[in-house]
């Protein structure tokens, strides 16, 4: 509904026939994101999430409207991406989860824009480097403020596909990150030359195939070649099956911790090294005078 209405406000759909195939590739774009991700996890998708915007933003690099109509469906495609992956949020609260989705893909437009004004002055492979820089820097910061939105992040995207990324042990997620936008890179540049009738040399089919395939035949020696090393510990994780967004709530807290208890002491011995609860099982703490609490005291005792 919010996308909708973002859509009709603006009223740049089916105005002309250009307006509705660029609606159709900030669509298209947002649904590839959405499809890359963890579920559905039609994972290749997010290779190709950027493409449709990098070819908005190429179309319209001599207009003089350019970075407000680049700027429309970008924003559009970036608000489908966060809602549709996004969308339970808003079981926990409606109003900020509206705010998230609206801000959020603001944040992620501006890395995009700051793309298409250098593109305007640069030649389009080093501006596809730019692009890789811009984006990255700003899943950098927005991992650091107070507003952070980490869900998101591209390299995030491949957490049900750990065969692929054993690699991540050095470069960590954000390194997933630097793959997925490489691989738009090279998709886009490749399509587009494609789309201009210019000469495709064997190097532009040769690199982002070498892209795609050398990260995961590494992954898959390091993960094969991987040997369990230090001492084993034993470890009893405790789900008590409440359902988090409303059930939850509704049940008083002591009829929780007794949940936890009788699951607990059913499924420990004497060579448990740790008990692990799911976030948010108790509320908050005062983390300055923990064993005031009767939850924490119940929990040394056990």
């Amino acid at each position: 509904g919010v996308w909708l209405v973002f859509n009709v406000l603006f009223g740049f759909v089916f105005k002309k026939r250009k307006n509705t195939l660029y609606w159709f590739l900030s669509i298209l774009s947002g649904l590839a994101l959405f499809m890359g991700f963890p579920d559905p996890s039609i994972t290749p998708m997010i290779f190709l999430g950027f493409v449709p915007l990098l070819f908005i933003a190429e179309e319209e690099l001599k207009t003089e409207k350019g970075g407000r109509i680049v700027f429309r469906y970008v924003y559009a495609a970036f608000l489908l991406w966060n809602i549709l992956s996004t969308f339970w949020v808003a079981n926990t609260s409606f109003i900020p989860s509206i705010v998230a989705f609206t801000l959020n893909s603001v944040f992620m437009s501006i890395p995009f824009m700051a793309y298409f004004a250098f593109r305007k002055r640069f030649k389009i492979t080093i501006s596809l480097v730019a692009f890789v820089c811009f984006w990255l820097s700003f899943e950098m910061i927005h991992l650091r403020w107070e507003i952070s939105w980490p869900w998101l992040t591209l390299g995030n995207a491949f957490s049900s596909r750990s065969l692929w990324i054993q690699w991540y042990e050095f470069t960590g997620h954000l390194g997933g990150s630097v793959w997925v936008l490489i691989m738009n890179a090279l998709l886009f540049y490749l399509i587009y030359r494609i789309y201009k009738n210019k000469p495709i040399s064997v190097m532009n089919l040769f690199y982002p195939v070498f892209t795609l395939m050398i990260p995961i035949i590494v992954s898959f020696f390091v993960f094969f070649a991987h040997e369990e090393k230090g001492t084993p510990v034993n470890v009893t994780l405790v789900q008590p099956n409440f359902e988090p967004h409303y059930e939850k709530f509704d049940i008083p807290s002591s009829q929780q911790l007794e949940r936890f208890m009788n699951i607990s002491e059913s499924n420990i011995s004497d060579t448990t090294d740790y008990l692990v609860f799911p976030e948010t099982s108790f509320g908050a703490f005062d983390v300055d005078n923990l064993y005031d609490s009767r939850t924490i005291n119940r929990i040394t005792e056990l």
